[in-house]
């Protein structure tokens, strides 16, 4: 039986040609079984494989529904109509290949060749004619000056304007993905759901730096990141303000 439940019937036939396009991505911190995954690791899940700057109308459209890791699978399994989840018949394709190979299950263990000895990567040596030196000279004589800090682009969230205090906790989510890899900071992620971070949350991140960095495990980096775009949304909404009460 798959993780829904549902009998898998042994089949005599050639396996077909896979389709590349299609890959196996887990939320953070779950399994292969959908049944156990909430609204925000179906959503987390999504945006590994369709960005939601993107895909806005289907993100749109699948919040009003409660898409939890259950309903996901009656998605996958009685082949809804894309029409009637209101999103892309394209969209609707993505999101049940991608689930298909979730459904299947773990692939089986695959033991790798032992890594190469010390001594063997020892023994392959640097060319005699090329120093350290020279390396690092023709490295720095072509080194083309950093480029210019650009501001970065900032999308809110899809279906909400730039008021992060009307932002809810998947909103935050949705937001963060659009700069921040959910494969590239899983634990962050979860951080985020276990804190309930909405939007107030979020505008309030500013004012407690250090306590955000030591209780996410963020790094400096990706925390001046976030604030920085934090910033920026908000600059945002009132230039917004200020330009409708000139009107």
């Amino acid at each position: 039986m798959d993780f829904c439940g549902r009998p898998i019937e042994p089949s005599t036939s050639r396996s077909p040609t896979p389709d590349y396009r299609f890959r196996v991505y887990l939320p953070p911190g779950k399994s292969y079984d959908m049944t156990l995954w909430t609204k925000n690791d179906v959503f987390r899940w999504m945006t590994i494989f369709m960005p939601v700057t993107q895909h806005t109308e289907t993100y749109i459209a699948l919040k009003e529904l409660y898409l939890d890791g259950d309903v996901l699978c009656a998605i996958i399994n009685d082949s809804v109509s894309h029409m009637t989840l209101g999103i892309s018949e394209g969209d609707l394709e993505l999101i049940v290949g991608h689930g298909k190979l979730v459904l299947k299950g773990p692939p089986p263990e695959v033991r790798l060749p032992p890594p190469p000895s010390l001594k063997h990567l020892l023994e392959i040596s640097t060319p005699k004619n090329l120093s350290i030196q020279k390396m690092n000279n023709a490295s720095s004589s072509t080194m083309s000056p950093p480029p210019l800090k650009a501001t970065p682009t900032v999308f809110p969230p899809p279906g909400r304007t730039f008021n992060m205090r009307e932002w809810d906790q998947l909103d935050v989510e949705l937001w963060m993905t659009t700069f921040i890899s959910v494969n590239d900071c899983p634990d962050f992620f979860i951080w985020l759901e276990k804190n309930k971070i909405d939007g107030e949350a979020l505008l309030a991140m500013q004012y407690v730096p250090k306590r955000v960095k030591r209780d996410s495990g963020i790094s400096q980096s990706l925390l001046r990141k976030i604030l920085d775009r934090v910033e920026i949304v908000f600059l945002e909404y009132r230039k917004i303000k200020i330009e409708e009460t000139t009107q």
